[in-house]
């Protein structure tokens, strides 16, 4: 059986220290995941080399919205790359597409550059892609190492048919990392069919302040309230991965 691994997914640092205490074998360290991740603070990162021993992959996205990105996106990934690369992580997690939805390879060339010797996982680009059962072989050639997607559905169990073919394709030479929705009630499932590690971004909501803001001032969100990485569902999560060790 291939080495399984629970990956969550977290944008704070109170996040990434549940997360392994709950069980997690690895983190993807984000911001801002309400737009579906950005590219962390340096600090925030800082401090979690400083305060995990689990390995911490990265997210390089500059901007929300689409993967398609111009020159100057370009050198702020590369630039953030080198950053992390020099300073202890051991991942990092990117994707660019073209207009056409297609892999921008020479912009995946020059990001594979700066990567020296971090794994590396397409992100969920991958699910906007027009072919994504011919884009396999393109990112092994590039060197990526794991391919994170949902099968191009909403969530990964309802993508559940394309994950299997792409568990065909690949064979073994990349890891598909399912992720979108993925929590205790259908983990087993996605682990059924021979994938070996899980993606998730459980998180629940949190509001220890007694202070009374000002809610005729809306800076996004409820006033009081945000979330942080729910400790219970991912130990439920690390049992279920990994269920000899309960």
């Amino acid at each position: 059986m291939k080495k399984r691994f629970l990956e969550i997914c977290v944008d704070s640092l109170q996040s990434a220290l549940i997360a392994e205490e709950a069980g997690a074998d690895r983190i993807e360290l984000c911001s801002s995941l309400d737009v579906g991740g950005l590219t962390p603070d340096p600090a925030l990162f800082m401090l979690a080399r400083q305060k995990l021993n689990i390995p911490i992959h990265v997210l390089i996205r500059p901007r929300s919205g689409n993967f398609v990105y111009d020159s100057l996106d370009e050198e702020l990934m590369v630039e953030s790359i080198r950053f992390f690369e020099k300073h202890g992580a051991n991942g990092v997690v990117i994707g660019a597409l073209t207009d056409q939805n297609a892999i921008d390879v020479p912009l995946m060339e020059e990001l594979m550059k700066a990567t020296a010797s971090l794994s590396v996982t397409f992100h969920r680009a991958f699910d906007q892609l027009a072919n994504p059962t011919e884009a396999v072989d393109i990112l092994y050639k590039l060197g990526v190492e794991r391919i994170l997607t949902s099968g191009q559905k909403a969530t990964a169990e309802d993508g559940l048919p394309l994950l299997q073919q792409l568990l065909e394709v690949v064979e073994k030479k990349l890891i598909i990392l399912p992720g979108g929705g993925v929590n205790s009630e259908n983990a087993a499932k996605l682990l059924a069919i021979g994938l070996s590690e899980l993606h998730a971004s459980v998180r629940e909501n949190v509001n220890y302040s007694t202070s009374k803001p000002n809610v005729s001032l809306s800076l996004g969100g409820l006033p009081d309230e945000y979330r942080y990485a729910d400790y219970q569902e991912i130990v439920k999560l690390h049992n279920i991965i990994h269920p000899h060790e309960t």
